[in-house]
């Protein structure tokens, strides 16, 4: 069976936190009478087209844009590993679980500060810096092709905020404040969010487990853009094959391109290509070597070896072939998969997110889940994501002019990039019918 791993960094997050008992992406949806929008007008958030530029040419905040990189990745790995060894086709966003798990870092102190900031090799001030300058950028691009949104609900009738925590998450993150009764009512309006914010792509990321939680920080993340180059009727296959790593065959529909002086990447374990979208972003197409287990071709894909392979780029003559595919993906386990990152002391009863609040409550998280889903054709590439995390209160009880041949009808890997070259999603592809047996909710 083919895998599909894209490691959305354009994806769309959602974390919860539970108690005892940005640049918009669309136009807020209209919510019910008992979520009130408490958003502070003097803290708004304001975009500049230049803020990433100017902030990478520090050297050390370089370093810090280097790390996210890194830190994608290995996301990428220890989060998807077991669904690619096992076949899966996986689909997760880095960018979109950063992005939310700086909303909720930004309100933890003590053990569990230090565990967030060791485990992802980035401090809380260098991470509020690196988002800042990369969300304000992206809210000040015209086309609009990659959009972030952040929301903090939290339930309004027991919990007391602490001001500071509330600007922080505004200022930097550009968040929508709700307070909430987190009722039935407060399902839909979280759903109705996670609908407008994805365009759509995704409809539904809570349920009833919400009616426990007295506090969620939500992230959005979607791309949307067509090809700079566009495929031509004869560019298009309809009756191609696509190889499996057991030997089968799927009948898929596929994209041909030759371009002379076209960028073309090639190492020990890989070999690839780029293409460009209309807006400026760019998707890197990996194939791994014949042979290679995609489980073992993603291990080998760190940060490191991804920035030397990008940076190893010349210019030849390249034949593409680029199958169409889409899939849904849904991980459900990420808080364990962090705490084997090392990332501790999260879970009720163990954690300290103490600043959020001006009461004695111990909240924790309890689960992390995210939704993902991709769609690219021979029009373009449209992705989303929303991930929950969710919190209880621990105090009552997750040669130079050869052609060189890209056939991309075998697993290959993914990395859709900004114009900075940030990876907002990376992702594996291995079961080219996936699209047509998994359903988005």
């Amino acid at each position: 069976m083919k895998k599909i791993f894209i490691l959305v960094l354009t994806a769309a997050m959602l974390l919860t936190l539970a108690s005892c008992g940005g640049a918009t992406v669309s136009s807020t949806p209209k919510l019910s009478d008992g979520t009130v929008d408490l958003m502070d007008a003097s803290w708004q958030k304001t975009a500049d087209g230049g803020a990433m530029k100017a902030y990478l040419k520090d050297a050390h905040a370089k370093s810090v844009n280097k790390a996210v990189t890194d830190l994608s990745f290995k996301l990428f790995r220890e989060i998807g590993m077991e669904d690619i060894s096992s076949g899966r086709n996986v689909m997760l966003s880095p960018v979109s679980l950063i992005s939310a798990m700086g909303i909720v870092e930004n309100g933890a102190a003590g053990a569990t500060l230090e565990s967030l900031e060791k485990g992802s090799g980035i401090s809380l001030d260098d991470l509020n810096a690196w988002y800042d300058a990369w969300s304000s950028t992206i809210m000040a691009e015209k086309d609009h092709s990659l959009k972030t949104a952040n929301s903090l609900w939290f339930k309004d009738d027991y919990l007391d905020m602490s001001e500071d925590y509330l600007r922080k998450v505004r200022e930097v993150y550009d968040a929508d404040i709700y307070g909430a009764p987190f009722d039935d009512s407060t399902i839909e309006d979280m759903n109705r969010w996670a609908d407008s914010k994805t365009d759509g792509m995704i409809h539904k990321i809570v349920g009833e487990e919400v009616k426990k939680q007295c506090l969620a920080a939500m992230n959005a993340v979607i791309f949307d853009d067509t090809w700079r180059d566009k495929y031509k009727e004869e560019d298009v296959h309809e009756h191609a094959f696509f190889n499996l790593e057991n030997g089968d065959r799927q009948l898929c529909t596929m994209l041909t391109s030759y371009d002379e002086g076209w960028p073309y990447f090639e190492d020990e374990n890989f070999t690839g290509t780029t293409r460009y979208y209309k807006s400026g972003y760019s998707i890197n197409l990996i194939l791994p070597k014949e042979g290679m287990d995609m489980a073992d071709a993603v291990d080998k894909l760190t940060g490191e070896a991804y920035r030397k392979l990008i940076d190893g780029t010349e210019n030849k003559n390249v034949y593409l072939e680029l199958p169409e595919f889409s899939y849904d993906y849904s991980a459900e386990t990420i808080l364990d998969k962090l705490e084997a990152m090392g990332i501790g002391n999260l879970r009720p009863g163990e954690a300290d997110f103490s600043p959020m609040t001006n009461d004695p409550h111990q909240l924790g998280i309890s689960f992390i889940v995210q939704k993902t889903r991709i769609e690219l054709d021979r029009k373009g590439t449209k992705a989303a994501a929303i991930t929950i995390v969710s919190m209880e209160d621990g105090c009552t009880d997750p040669g130079e002019d050869m052609l060189r041949n890209i056939i991309l009808n075998r697993p290959f890997i993914f990395v859709i990039c900004d114009k900075q070259g940030v990876p907002v999603f990376i992702g594996t592809m291995e079961d080219i019918t996936a699209g047509a047996e998994e359903d988005t909710e």
